[in-house]
């Protein structure tokens, strides 16, 4: 009597094939994920350094649930990178020191989009100028449970001096 030896070839399993794939793609996501959001980020940033003037005027949007003061839109006038004026269109009158941080020039909008995404908000869309790298709209949602928390900005009317 021979004996002969089985050959031991692992079965194909799919669930341990499909489990790396279902990794790779859940970081796809929806365009909202952190490294989504990071990486169309850095590519912005890129153009507005590459690109982008130190001088400019801008009217910045910003609506919340909140004061009539923190929301805009409000005019920013900005030379050599720093904030020269910030004016609210709706009555012409300058936007208080306390309030200022919330009308930011264009670096401070990539910050926010940066801090919402590290932070963990839960929806960060972001909308870029094509060739200079601006944002152009952003959409923050820090809690998908709370009612009233969501932050949005609307960049127009971007003119270099």
């Amino acid at each position: 009597m021979t004996l002969v030896k089985e050959s031991v070839v692992p079965r194909f399993q799919p669930a341990f094939y499909m489990l790396p794939l279902a990794v790779a793609l859940a970081g796809c996501g929806d365009g909202t994920g952190p490294a989504f959001v990071a990486s169309e980020l850095a590519l912005a940033r890129a153009r507005w350094d590459a690109r982008g003037p130190s001088a400019y005027e801008m009217t910045l949007f910003r609506g919340c649930e909140c004061l009539p003061e923190w929301s805009g839109p409000v005019v920013l006038v900005v030379r050599d990178g720093a904030v020269e004026s910030r004016v609210y269109t709706r009555t012409g009158e300058p936007v208080d020191s306390g309030y200022a941080h919330l009308f930011p020039r264009v670096e401070g909008l990539f910050d926010y989009i940066s801090n919402a995404a590290e932070q963990g908000a839960a929806k960060v869309e972001v909308t870029y100028h094509p060739s200079l790298g601006f944002p152009l709209s952003i959409y923050v949602d820090r809690h998908p449970r709370y009612v009233d928390d969501e932050i949005n900005y609307v960049l127009s009317d971007f003119q270099p001096r």
